[in-house]
């Protein structure tokens, strides 16, 4: 089942990099099918769609590259997953720090934000623990 709390977990996080002036991008991974008349509510520049996978799942050149430009302190990523697309970008990634919810191959995460053992967390909830963790620790 798809987590549909993504839209309030990124005004979350917005919110929080604009009261503590930090510089932030949020990327997202949005592999569906539009139907006709549907239409993106992200940012299509930061926006990785299985248009934008080749044959093995690794996200395009362009947009690996938006990713990779500047000089990240933290690599965030709330998807309870270990897919191909996502563990490129994480490993891709030249960020200081790294958090994520499933740890992948390489112990490529520094911080992970496990569920509990009786139920799946959504982004929006693991959004809400991981700002109070941030701001512990600003």
């Amino acid at each position: 089942m798809e987590d549909t709390s993504f839209n309030e977990c990124k005004n979350t996080l917005l919110l929080f990099f604009r009261e503590h002036n930090i510089k932030g991008d949020i990327f997202f991974f949005d592999f569906r099918k539009l139907t006709e008349g549907e239409r993106l509510i992200t940012s299509i520049t930061t926006t990785i769609l299985k248009k934008d996978l080749n044959w093995f799942g690794k996200p395009s050149r362009e947009k690996v590259a938006l990713m990779l430009d500047g000089e990240p302190d933290l690599f965030i990523s709330l998807l309870p997953s270990t897919d191909f697309p996502l563990e490129f970008m994480a490993t891709a990634s030249r960020a200081h720090f790294k958090i994520g919810r499933v740890q992948l191959p390489g112990n490529t995460f520094d911080l992970v934000f496990k569920d509990p053992e009786d139920r799946r967390l959504s982004e929006a909830e693991v959004c809400k623990e991981l700002i109070k963790f941030m701001g512990k620790i600003r």
